[in-house]
């Protein structure tokens, strides 16, 4: 959805939060992950008024806003990410269309990590495994989301990670497919996409092997 869209439904959520409360004067404390950061810090510099060239910052959110927490947002690696699709910059998964230095860096986030962490990290793992595989058994909707676009989150390679990763935590293939297409498509209100039927806009991906199996 368009950031203004949502920064409006932002804008009517808080309202209706102050009605709630009898207190017109009722200010928030705001926490804003990933893209909700962008949203959110939208929101207190510009109020819901519409991006302009040159756009002054008003402040125009604070009357609703006490203190505002971003944690990881996209700052600089998306606008990267959409500069390489639209100017042909190097992405993608090979060294051959893959920076050498970012390739060297993305194995060091592996190579230098802490034992005690690592194990930390693999406990925790699994306890999100566990807990994805519950939801599924009982049928909870889930959708498939990631990172991509922040720094070597690499547009395709995360999702394709992040499919894998489900199907390994006990969802079944259809439910991994579903998460990232129909369902998807349902949260995100695009009537047009997300199913294989008569008016539906659709992509096709030919494979040599059934997905569900």
């Amino acid at each position: 959805r368009d950031l203004v869209e949502s920064v409006r439904r932002l804008d009517e959520t808080l309202e209706a939060l102050a009605d709630a409360r009898g207190d017109r004067n009722t200010r928030f404390n705001i926490v804003g992950h990933s893209m909700a950061g962008l949203i959110a810090r939208y929101y207190l510099r510009h109020g819901t008024a519409e991006p302009q060239p040159g756009q002054p910052v008003t402040w125009a959110g604070a009357r609703r806003i006490n203190s505002m927490v971003l944690v990881a947002v996209p700052n600089g690696g998306s606008i990267h990410s959409l500069e390489a699709m639209l100017y042909g910059n190097r992405v993608g998964l090979s060294y051959t269309t893959l920076a050498a230095s970012v390739i060297a860096r993305m194995r060091r986030a592996y190579e230098n990590r802490d034992p005690a962490a690592l194990e930390r990290t693999r406990t925790q793992y699994a306890i999100l495994q566990r807990s994805l595989a519950k939801l599924a058994k009982a049928n909870v909707r889930i959708i498939l989301g990631s990172d991509t676009g922040l720094e070597d989150h690499l547009f395709g390679m995360s999702e394709q990670r992040e499919l894998e990763s489900m199907a390994k935590a006990g969802m079944t293939p259809m439910q991994v497919i579903v998460s990232a297409t129909s369902r998807a498509a349902e949260y995100l209100k695009l009537d047009k996409m997300g199913v294989l039927a008569a008016g539906k806009e659709a992509s096709f991906l030919v494979l040599d092997a059934n997905p569900l199996d």
